[in-house]
């Protein structure tokens, strides 16, 4: 009677070894990979590792160089950084931030999809220059691949949104120089007064050359959507809201208020719809077109109120009083340009502008000719 007995005990004695190889084989490690993914995106001494291979790996593709203070989160669905700068190819800043928040998707990044849901940075400084001779900073950040690229395979968009500045500033330098059809003698005029104090435009000079240098600064925004372009898709950004003070000449400066509307961009043209801003005393809203290069440019605004003080970043010769309102329109194409104003109501001291004018420009050579047409003006003290 005691054989059967230890046949049939045998394979349960044997379940508890098994068990355990099972345990040591392969549930152990699984725990012990979870705990220390765990560690290194829970705790601040995971936080610093995570930090230091992210950085050395950057480093390693990037011909610039990449800095974080700190790296702090839960890193399954975010991050905070401090610190943050990145520098360009010639170790000039193109992107610096005291304090970086980002929520992002980890499933999507392990799939090879980037998804930020939302990216909040404060007292960003964004460099867009491009030096004499040289290609835009951005342009020459990364190391040149040493694998054949497959120009067959593009990979997914990046995905962004609820994108918000406080106290930022972008500044855009690019290349200057005078126009090379002049003459020896009247470039060199062209350069000095491009350099003068008193010039409207910021020039600079620089090594290999000059620079013309725009300005914007506190920047306070929120733009809810922002989608970079893809197969034919233009870039677009959506802005809820935005203030700045906007130097793209010198002072006077531009305050400001209010910014909303749709921004898109190509490689052609920049244009913008359902736009609104607001200065002190001004009111704009309207849309309008900016092609680069030979591409037509549009305008059409309604200034309703505007007052000129807020205008003179535009034109110092402006007066520092007076305004009114008008429906303003501009096209500009190749040689020609047609200019309209229409319900104009301008009002200067003591003297009243009144009515609808358009004009029609076209250049031809060293030849420019100027037609009025339509104009229904009166002027009245």
């Amino acid at each position: 009677m005691s054989a059967p007995n230890q046949r049939s005990a045998t394979p349960t004695a044997r379940m508890p070894r098994a068990l355990r190889v099972v345990l040591g084989a392969v549930v152990a490690p699984i725990l012990i990979g979870i705990a220390i993914v765990l560690v290194l995106a829970l705790t601040p001494w995971g936080n610093e590792r995570v930090r230091r291979i992210v950085v050395s790996q950057a480093n390693g593709r990037l011909a610039g160089e990449l800095a974080v203070g700190t790296l702090r989160g839960n890193l399954f669905s975010g991050a905070t950084l401090t610190d943050v700068r990145l520098l360009d190819s010639a170790r000039h800043p193109l992107f610096t931030a005291k304090r970086a928040t980002v929520a992002y998707s980890l499933g999507a990044a392990l799939r090879g999809r980037i998804v930020i849901h939302s990216l909040d940075l404060d007292s960003a400084l964004v460099v867009l220059d491009k030096r004499p001779g040289a290609r835009w900073n951005f342009q020459s950040l990364m190391r040149p691949g040493t694998q054949p690229r497959d120009s067959s395979r593009h990979g997914a968009v990046p995905e962004l949104a609820n994108v918000s500045l406080h106290r930022s500033r972008v500044l855009y330098r690019a290349t200057w120089r005078p126009d090379s059809a002049l003459p020896a003698d009247r470039r060199e005029a062209a350069i000095v007064a491009a350099l003068a104090p008193a010039a409207h435009s910021r020039i600079e000079r620089v090594e290999g050359g000059f620079q013309r240098v725009l300005d914007f600064h506190d920047i306070d925004a929120r733009l809810p959507v922002v989608q970079l372009a893809s197969a034919g898709r233009p870039t677009m950004l959506r802005v809820a809201t935005l203030s700045m003070i906007a130097e793209p000449y010198r002072p006077p400066v531009a305050v400001v208020r209010s910014l909303t509307g749709r921004i898109f961009a190509n490689r052609d043209s920049l244009w913008w719809r359902d736009g609104r801003l607001a200065l002190p005393a001004t009111s704009l809203s309207g849309e309008g077109s900016i092609g680069f290069g030979k591409s037509p440019m549009r305008i059409d605004v309604l200034a309703a109120p505007v007052a000129l003080a807020d205008l003179r970043w535009l034109s110092p010769k402006l007066p520092a009083q007076g305004g009114g309102r008008l429906h303003y329109g501009m096209r500009v194409h190749g040689d020609s340009a047609e200019y309209s104003v229409a319900d104009a109501d301008l009002r200067y001291r003591g003297a009243a502008l009144t009515g609808n004018a358009a004009a029609t420009r076209v250049v031809s050579g060293k030849r420019s000719d100027l037609a009025i047409s339509g104009a229904d003006v009166n002027v009245s003290r």
